[in-house]
């Protein structure tokens, strides 16, 4: 594993008895499935900089959206903005799918903790906001 913010965080996981996924060119990526109360599975996937001093986290594909819906989802997304600030979920236009985003910026020597702790506020923050996702869906 050449990403050493990535190896560290992965050390970090191990150590905590998650099982992940190590992907890319220079394993820079680590994915991550849960099981969830209001959601089948929340998949997070972790992104690393070659820098070693930010990761991206992201669970991509929380829903299809379809066009018709398009406007009651941004507003659905935009109350969910404020409700929860550790997560933005927005449209990938590329496929019409709800994505939760957060960044942060990271040191090595807390890197494992920092990566820990905001995948879990995500999958929490998922699961607590597919149902509203999904009732705008549906209505």
């Amino acid at each position: 594993m050449s990403n050493m913010s990535a190896k560290m965080v992965a050390s970090y996981f191990q150590n905590e008895n998650l099982k992940f996924d190590i992907d890319g060119e220079d394993e820079e990526i680590i994915r991550i499935n849960f099981n969830a109360d209001n959601v089948e599975s929340v998949r997070i996937s972790l992104f690393f900089d070659k820098e070693d001093k930010n990761v991206a986290i992201r669970s991509f594909n929380i829903c299809k959206v379809e066009e018709a819906k398009k406007a009651k989802i941004y507003q659905v997304m935009s109350k969910l903005n404020d409700d929860f600030r550790w997560v933005k979920f927005s449209i990938d236009e590329n496929d019409n799918t709800v994505t939760a985003s957060t960044d942060a910026v990271i040191r090595m020597d807390v890197a494992g903790e920092i990566c820990y702790e905001l995948v879990f506020r995500m999958v929490n923050i998922v699961d607590d906001a597919y149902p509203e996702i999904m009732k705008a869906l549906w209505a």
